[in-house]
Parts: C-alpha cells; structure tokens; sequence
C-alpha cells in the first residue's frame, strides 16, 4: 500500500527520532493539507502538536506566499 503522505528526511534531534509529514487530510467535511512534525514514541511514528494546517480554500495563496519566500533564501 503506498503512503499517504510525503516524508521529508528524517533527524535526529537529542535522542528524539523525527519526521515531517506532508499529507492531505479531511476533517468533518473539510479538506486541508497537513504540515505536521511526528516522533518516534519507541513503537510507532506519533503526531505532535508542532504543525500548521492550510485549509484548500487557501492552497494557492500559501503556495505563491512559499515560493516567494524561496526566493529569498
């Protein structure tokens, strides 16, 4: 079955395994794309409160206001 969501590269950080995810997601009707830090809790990758959702509705404009933002790296 293929995942559902986009991995960015795993850290490390102190002792703590992590990963942000990237993945679709609808809640109580409505759709947003879910930026969210997961940890490893010793059995299974957990989500953690460190994250942002970006309704649909609002998509286009977080992706100009990112690639904007890109370009001043």
């Amino acid at each position: 079955m293929a995942k559902k969501y986009t991995s960015l590269k795993e850290r490390e950080y102190y002792t703590q395994k992590t990963e942000v995810r990237i993945q679709p997601r609808t809640y109580n009707g409505y759709s947003f794309l879910d930026i969210r830090e997961y940890y490893f809790n010793g059995k299974e990758m957990k989500p953690s409160p460190k994250g942002i959702t970006i309704p649909a509705d609002e998509k286009d404009v977080f992706l100009k206001a990112i690639t904007k933002q890109l370009k001043n790296l």
